[in-house]
């Protein structure tokens, strides 16, 4: 049997109940277990976990690949989670990470335009705003990272350290979000299981915008940010963090960033050189 040492992030959850550790259970409710193949992954906000999570829904007969599907996936998060003995006698283990640097410039270029017609972003706009103590769209890019220092880092999963949603200690697959085509057919053959792209269904994603440079844009609000992707445009990661920024995220993260570097022998501040 394959090791599946259970992280517990923080000593002092050695004098508690498991219900009782933070971590541990945020952790087990990011966490699917796929049915057919006894398969477990820990799935990440930012990091493709609607189309995970709507095709492990799909995988276990839930539901259709369809906008229906979709939505019931985001109030159904939870019905996949395994148990404690799931977790141990999982087949196949997999975790996809993303560069920190992406992922909090995905968060916040994604959110300045998300429909606030459709009651689940609206509410997970309406949380944001009581977090932040503004709309999205009216702090910049370096307010929002700024706000970070402190509880706030913790205050939503969207932009939550990524060492907290791990559970296991080893995962047999570890997968880089930038790469994640390379490692499509792995994941498909191991989980036994097809992955779909919600990009199909939802206007997700960032990569049919122009990226533009001219200037420095992490002091723009979200709402001159959300202008510029209404007319096919957005800042470049390099555009959007300065010196003083990189530097804040860099001790603010520095978790994610060691263990992003360790996995995959890749250095997350390479994309700003």
């Amino acid at each position: 049997m394959k090791n599946r040492k259970i992280i517990f992030h923080d000593k002092k959850m050695f004098s508690k109940s498991m219900e009782e550790n933070f971590h541990f259970q945020h952790a087990l409710n990011h966490c699917l277990q796929i049915y057919n193949s006894n398969s477990i992954c820990s799935f990440i906000p930012k990091n493709l976990s609607t189309s995970i999570r709507t095709s492990i829904a799909m995988e276990n007969k839930f539901i259709n690949f369809d906008n229906d599907g979709i939505d019931w996936i985001n109030y159904n998060t939870t019905i996949f989670k395994p148990t404690f003995k799931d977790l141990c006698n999982a087949s196949f283990t997999f975790v996809i990470l993303r560069n920190p640097f992406e992922r909090l410039y995905s968060f916040f270029c994604d959110f300045v335009s998300r429909d606030n017609n459709n009651i689940h972003t609206n509410l997970l706009l309406s949380i944001i705003k009581d977090i932040l103590n503004k709309s999205i769209l009216e702090i910049t890019f370096e307010e929002f990272i700024k706000t970070l220092e402190g509880n706030l880092i913790h205050a939503n999963s969207h932009w939550s350290p990524q060492k907290y949603f791990l559970i296991y200690e080893n995962y047999d697959l570890y997968v880089p979000f930038e790469k994640f085509s390379e490692y499509l057919k792995l994941i498909e053959q191991n989980a036994k299981i097809k992955i779909y792209d919600v990009r199909s269904l939802k206007p997700f994603g960032l990569n049919k915008h122009e990226k533009i440079s001219e200037t420095y844009y992490g002091n723009f609000k979200g709402s001159e940010i959300n202008e510029l992707k209404k007319v096919g445009k957005i800042p470049s990661i390099k555009s959007l963090f300065n010196d003083d920024l990189i530097n804040l995220v860099n001790k603010l993260y520095h978790e994610d960033i060691s263990l992003y570097k360790n996995q995959f022998n890749i250095d997350p501040l390479d994309i700003f050189n």
